[in-house]
């Protein structure tokens, strides 16, 4: 009774905080507040499984914090993408006929200040915004100078002493992330340098890795879609397979941008489609996607072909080995995020405190690490977002996304148009978005992988009590284990 009371306690304060810092615009404020939100709905739904006498009041709590995390969810990517395209183009319509008559010349284009500090904030240039807008540069900075924003370079103002201490606890954490990713890293967290200054500055902290890095040369290849949203590549990486854990991405063909990147405890279509519907809520839905023939793949191939049409490519199913796009990120996201998890886990075995057989073991690994697998996949989804890319004159992926869309809407164009225009009849749909000089499909890459569920359906209300107290998110010096190792004892103890 005193843990269920130490929860509910949990839950009240969580509300408090919510309606306390409803204003807030902190980024980390705001990135804490969902993390608490998604703990703490995770545990209600544990509870509403396993609780007959109160299901129905944790269900009712548990679709409530579900509105509340998707509330914040959004808070989140409005801060992070401050102006959407139907957004956009609306600001840009002419004034009513009623506002100009009487009024010489051409009518004034509404161009609003948060849709020119959204695109700032993107990182474009006073010129590509101006082509963007289709207005004149001098028209920009007039407009600029009537609405009170400045037209100067905004860099953070932060000193040596405390970039090395920021860049430090980067390379700490991200020991295979090179200069542009740790550029990704510092936008994310909203500091603009100078890249001679991230340089500079990752000298002084890592000397011998960015010495080591010259040495590994990357191989440029070739690679074309036409627009934004015109192919998505979408996959699911099993390097955790052997402890029931699949990550699951998508990617732009023609920017890069990760529209998703979310591991689950499952491989079933449902749980792949959530993420694709939660995708194409944020970005649109693409012309076409590129996928394996796996199973998890079904729901998402049933919801193209209906919404896109048949015979046109809507759902292009092959080997991996045609799927280079979403295989070259995995090897990022292996080599920045999942290597060091596959590592941990193998260090648990090794030391007996992790069975891979065991349901009690891998329902305490879920509980402790998927959150923090999760946590550093978005972490890892929002710096890859917002790395530049040499080969396309240093533009982040989500600049080249969003400069791509808005060229079309400007042109009364689309991707889907340009593609099947007259011009493009004769593509080859089967190699559509074929790197033919791609990187092969990665080492952990199964097909039509069944995932059997990790259930413990004999704890005690006291046992999820007591786990519920425990948040796998707060700060801990050895990557999680001390609180997998707490669960693990819970679970043991009663069940021993």
């Amino acid at each position: 009774m005193a843990a269920t009371n130490v929860f509910i306690g949990s839950i009240e304060s969580l509300l408090n905080d919510m309606e306390r810092l409803s204003e807030t615009q902190n980024p980390d404020v705001i990135d804490s507040m969902i993390s608490r939100l998604q703990c703490t709905s995770d545990t209600t739904n544990q509870l509403m499984h396993r609780s007959t006498s109160n299901y129905t009041a944790l269900w009712s709590l548990y679709q409530h914090l579900l509105v509340f995390l998707e509330s914040w969810q959004n808070r989140a990517w409005r801060r992070n993408h401050c102006c959407s395209v139907p957004h956009t183009v609306n600001n840009r319509i002419a004034p009513d006929e009623e506002e100009t008559q009487g009024k010489v010349g051409r009518p004034q284009i509404n161009v609003s200040g948060e849709q020119i500090e959204c695109l700032r904030n993107i990182g474009f240039t006073w010129d590509a915004i101006s082509v963007m807008l289709c207005i004149s540069r001098s028209t920009l900075w007039r407009r600029c100078h009537q609405l009170g924003l400045t037209c100067s370079q905004r860099y953070s103002e932060i000193s040596d002493e405390e970039l090395d201490g920021i860049m430090r606890d980067m390379v700490a954490a991200y020991p295979n992330s090179g200069l542009t990713l740790l550029r990704g890293h510092l936008k994310r967290l909203r500091i603009i340098v100078q890249r001679e200054r991230a340089r500079l500055s990752m000298i002084r902290v890592d000397h011998i890795n960015v010495c080591m890095r010259r040495m590994r040369v990357i191989q440029r290849r070739s690679y074309s879609v036409p627009g934004p949203n015109a192919l998505w590549h979408i996959d699911g990486h099993h390097s955790l397979i052997r402890w029931r854990i699949v990550p699951h991405g998508g990617i732009d063909g023609f920017s890069r941008l990760i529209t998703y990147l979310h591991c689950s405890t499952n491989n079933r279509a449902d749980t792949v489609f959530t993420l694709f519907q939660e995708a194409i809520a944020k970005y649109g839905v693409p012309s076409q996607v590129r996928s394996d023939r796996g199973g998890e793949n079904i729901d998402v191939a049933k919801f193209m072909i209906e919404n896109r049409g048949l015979n046109r490519g809507s759902q292009i199913a092959g080997t991996s080995v045609h799927n280079q796009r979403i295989e070259r990120l995995w090897r990022d996201v292996f080599s920045h995020v999942l290597q060091l998890y596959y590592s941990l886990f193998y260090f648990l075995e090794d030391n007996g405190l992790l069975d891979c057989e065991l349901d009690t073991d891998l329902y305490a690994l879920h509980f402790v690490f998927v959150p923090l697998i999760n946590r550093a996949l978005k972490q890892f989804h929002d710096t890859y977002n917002n790395h530049s890319l040499r080969t396309e004159h240093h533009w982040t992926p989500l600049m080249i996304w969003t400069n791509g869309i808005l060229s079309s809407e400007h042109a009364r164009e689309t991707a889907v148009q340009d593609f099947y225009s007259s011009d493009n009849q004769d593509v080859n749909i089967e190699f559509f978005g074929i790197d033919p000089d791609g990187p092969e499909s990665n080492p952990f890459d199964l097909l039509d992988v069944e995932i059997p569920p990790t259930e413990l359906d004999d704890l005690t209300q006291q046992q999820l009590d007591q786990i519920a107290q425990i948040n796998p998110l707060q700060p801990a010096n050895n990557y999680g284990i001390e609180f997998y190792e707490r669960v693990r004892e819970i679970i043991s103890r009663h069940m021993g």
